[in-house]
């Protein structure tokens, strides 16, 4: 796993993955901006107190919550936007290290943006039935590896082994393998509480995914 991520490190360099890369960045950085905005436009509507001083203060301490709390959510929408860009993500990544490899299976746009669909709604709906737990100290960080690893690692998995596996036999590897993904994606949730890191983390979780999967297939012949 460690060498496979070290690959996928070193390779964010390369101008194709570099390209992909500034899209999620100013992606999601444009959400997330235009989210604050409004919620920002939103709560100066509000008057709370009858004090103008300490209606403002109000405001602004509203607004610094909601945008702590939307950098949990972080993952869903960065994924949402490297998502869109998926193939040229894992063809460069296997262009350089796996040359051998046999044409992809034809994933379709719209296969692939129900698959990020689908993985946005999950993330959403348990990262919201969870969200109570996010507000205690220390249980906050496990919930969050714990449920955020589970869906970053399946939902990776499956955007890289689309390409080289049929749904049923894509599913069986990832239920004998789901401790390894697991393990990959608590760490790619790790990597998105970190500032600045988190920008870069899902170009860099998907080329590790392919290291990973191709790992995974081992001996057996690629599809």
């Amino acid at each position: 796993m460690l060498h496979g991520f070290l690959k996928a490190l070193k390779q964010l360099s390369d101008p194709k993955l570099k390209g992909v890369l500034m899209i999620g960045i100013l992606g999601a950085l444009g959400l997330e901006i235009a989210l604050w905005f409004l919620l920002w436009q939103g709560v100066s509507l509000l008057q709370l107190v009858q004090l103008e001083w300490l209606d403002q203060a109000l405001d602004v301490g509203a607004l610094l919550v909601v945008m702590l709390a939307s950098l949990w959510f972080f993952p869903v929408v960065a994924t949402l936007i490297v998502g869109f860009f998926l193939e040229h993500v894992a063809g460069a990544v296997e262009e350089r290290h796996y040359p051998g490899l046999a044409q992809p299976r034809d994933v379709s746009p719209f296969e692939s943006l129900g698959t990020a669909l689908r993985f946005v709604l999950a993330s959403l709906g348990f990262n919201l039935l969870a969200l109570p737990f996010y507000f205690i100290p220390i249980l906050n960080l496990g919930v969050f590896l714990l449920l955020n690893g589970y869906l970053l690692g399946r939902e990776y998995f499956e955007l890289v082994a689309a390409r080289r596996l049929e749904p049923e036999a894509m599913a069986q590897m990832r239920i004998a393998h789901r401790g390894r993904l697991l393990l990959t994606g608590m760490a790619g949730a790790a990597l998105m509480t970190i500032p600045l890191v988190n920008l870069a983390t899902p170009v860099l979780l998907t080329a590790w995914m392919v290291h990973v999967f191709q790992s995974l297939l081992g001996k057996q012949k690629p599809l």
